[in-house]
């Protein structure tokens, strides 16, 4: 028999058997967020479906869209994948022109009450988020935020942010302002999309822990977590989002605001690595490039005797073509995956 590398990517831990735990409690840093503002409202429903679909990779346990209508902003959201949760019916009662949208990956949610986006009724009217990360004082923000009096549906960390956005608005008046404070207030890797009166903001953490960028249709813009979501819109990449920074989307275009700066960034290595889909670009590097050159330095430093070397698809298949490439080794598919199953 012939012995064979397997350029193989880290797997998520299985969870099978465990307990639920409440929202605000599970991991979400591999989420997918989306935002979009458009011209014309009717586009505003397959623009959200489609970006979500090209940003599937991120999450496979829920979908949702909100979508602002006047004061109203109306959702809809359940469990499963993004073909499975929209249909031409609900996509249809969606109406506006500024809207948001997610799809989860996280431990098991057992209902579609804690799928996102979240949408919060505060005393600065509705206001709808989505989002992807990891914060670590939100149960000291709860705490404080019960104290005062505020109600927690889910526990969730949209609840938390739209009710602490809520309270610096009726201070002074001014979203960014709240949007400011809140970012001094998170501990942890976030990228955030969230809709109020019509305005549409990309969030990204100071560190620019998880990617976010922003691009430009023909009747519109749009915030996604990776550019693979552009592509699909027929948008044109305009950037990164930069660390620290809220973008605005309104319909006059794109407003960048730089809240606050850090001497450094520390991108999550694993979107390279796994999360992310090979075809997108983040921080000015192709997925795809990065790991294959991956896979190269592995041969390269690492060197073993083998003669064959087998992709694990599909992340690790980018990693092997380099391994292979590096070592002389011939690579073969030695493993196929069923693509109508969620995962093998």
């Amino acid at each position: 028999m012939p012995t064979a590398v397997m350029a193989e990517t880290p797997k998520r831990e299985n969870t099978a058997g465990r307990k639920s735990m409440p929202e605000g409690d599970k991991p979400k840093e591999g989420c997918g967020v989306v935002g979009v503002i458009s011209e014309n409202g009717s586009h505003i429903p397959s623009y959200l479906y489609f970006s979500l679909r090209a940003l599937q990779h991120r999450g496979q346990e829920s979908a949702g869209i909100a979508v602002q209508h006047g004061k109203k902003i109306n959702c809809v959201k359940d469990l499963g994948l993004v073909s499975d949760v929209f249909n031409s019916k609900n996509l249809g009662k969606l109406k506006g022109k500024a809207g948001i949208g997610h799809v989860n990956y996280t431990r098991k949610i057992t209902s579609s009450d804690f799928a996102q986006p979240h949408v919060v009724s505060t005393s600065v009217g509705e206001i709808a988020v989505c989002f992807n990360g990891a914060i670590q004082n939100v149960e000291n923000l709860k705490r404080e935020l019960r104290i005062k009096g505020h109600v927690f549906l889910r526990g969730s960390e949209g609840e938390v942010m739209a009710y602490l956005i809520a309270e610096e608005m009726e201070r002074s008046k001014d979203i960014l302002k709240a949007i400011k404070s809140l970012m001094t207030r998170l501990v942890g890797p976030y990228c955030v999309t969230m809709v109020h009166n019509g305005r549409v903001f990309g969030i990204r953490d100071p560190l620019g822990v998880r990617p976010l960028c922003v691009g430009k249709m023909n009747d519109g813009h749009a915030i996604v977590s990776e550019s693979v979501a552009l592509d699909v819109l027929d948008a044109e990449f305009l950037r990164d989002i930069a660390p620290g920074e809220v973008v605005e989307l309104t319909e006059n275009g794109v407003e960048s605001h730089q809240i606050l700066n850090r001497t450094h960034k520390a991108l999550c290595f694993f979107e390279y690595i796994y999360i992310a889909r090979a075809d997108s670009k983040i921080d000015g590097r192709y997925v795809y490039e990065v790991r294959q050159r991956s896979g190269a330095r592995c041969g390269k430093e690492n060197p073993v005797d083998a003669e064959l070397v087998i992709p694990v698809p599909d992340s690790g298949r980018s990693h092997a073509y380099g391994l292979a490439a590096q070592t002389k080794i011939p690579l073969v598919e030695g493993l196929i995956k069923n693509r109508y199953v969620y995962r093998t």
